[in-house]
């Protein structure tokens, strides 16, 4: 089988997670996996229209594609699949107003014209069920050859940290005056932010690391402590949860707001805390702070969690065999792939 994966950029995370880590254990089931990206020339149309035409399947990763070039697409390829981690057919959180008809109508038409859908969570699996009836949960996945824990730092500095990019940093300004709080009543807590862009504190320690691939796992090993806020919105609810699968990748217990697939990956009192106001994120960071043990314990558990739903190799096996549990709505086993 051959499979033509469309992507917007190779180095955007969602090409990286959703994509290009499964394609090694793909070939190793005989499957032959081409990526190009989607470019908006004209002849780089014509090229990928060319394309589709030679292989078994095309595969859209999250782009939203135009009318005319979606059907043309469609009149081009065999079988088509839409993969998606995001609530692409929402506008984004710091919209005044999440919903949005234009990107509604166009998710509508991509859903109404693919064979398959595959989606990052359920909730987005739920939304694109209204328009078709081959839809798939695929959770974003952690490759836990790389995910390694590391010897920890013995510190009694505690940190807590938040790895994202400037899109996603309002929503750990949300959190400003918990956080400022907690730097004041534990004077040995510490904020690591990995980004690409920064928050000032006043009243924590702050520590600002420019995201590095190639420093990642050192910087989440680093932390003692995760933390995932969320508003409470359709953008954010569509949300994968993938800051919580780093952290917990790497044995760290976290905080999240108990949003969308948040409630989900986080098993309260056991791998980690939600909290919904400033009260309880204070409170449950303190706990964390306070107690070694319970870091510890919880940290154990959150690896477990990963290993058990989460890791590459399981939710790879999904995209090249028959998994009856995986499709919405199924009464029968069906391959995405099939």
């Amino acid at each position: 089988m051959r499979i033509l994966c469309l992507v917007t950029r190779l180095d955007k995370a969602s090409a990286r997670y959703r994509i290009l880590q499964y394609i090694p254990y793909l070939e190793a089931e005989g499957i032959e996996v081409q990526v190009r990206i989607i470019g908006q020339k004209l002849g780089d149309k014509c090229q990928i229209l060319a394309a589709a035409r030679q292989f078994d399947l095309v595969l859209i990763q999250k782009k939203l594609i135009a009318y005319v070039d979606l059907k043309l697409l469609r009149a081009f390829s065999k079988k088509l699949v839409f993969d998606f981690d995001d609530a692409i057919m929402f506008s984004d959180s710091l919209a005044s107003d999440t919903n949005s008809t234009t990107r509604q109508n166009k998710f509508r038409h991509m859903a109404q014209s693919v064979d398959a859908i595959i989606a990052g969570n359920s909730y987005l699996a739920s939304l694109a069920s209204t328009y078709n009836n081959q839809v798939f949960c695929i959770p974003t996945s952690i490759d836990l050859n790389r995910y390694q824990i590391q010897k920890p730092i013995t510190s009694s500095t505690i940190t807590i940290g938040w790895i994202g990019s400037a899109i996603t940093l309002p929503y750990l300004k949300t959190i400003k005056i918990p956080l400022e709080a907690v730097g004041e009543r534990a004077p040995n807590a510490q904020l690591k932010i990995v980004s690409d862009a920064f928050l000032h504190f006043s009243r924590i320690r702050s520590i600002h690391k420019p995201w590095n691939f190639d420093d990642e796992i050192e910087d989440l090993n680093s932390m003692d402590i995760g933390i995932m806020p969320l508003t409470d919105d359709p953008w954010a609810r569509g949300k994968c949860g993938f800051k919580l699968l780093q952290y917990m990748a790497v044995g760290k217990p976290v905080v999240c707001s108990p949003v969308g697939v948040n409630r989900d990956i986080v098993q309260p009192d056991i791998n980690g805390y939600w909290a919904s106001n400033d009260e309880e994120w204070q409170d449950n960071l303190l706990k964390l702070i306070e107690d070694k043990t319970l870091r510890q314990r919880m940290g154990k558990a959150a690896r477990v969690t990963i290993e058990e739903h989460y890791s590459l190799e399981k939710n790879a096996k999904i995209l090249s065999e028959d998994r009856k549990s995986t499709r919405l709505n199924s009464s029968h086993s069906e391959s995405i792939f099939a």
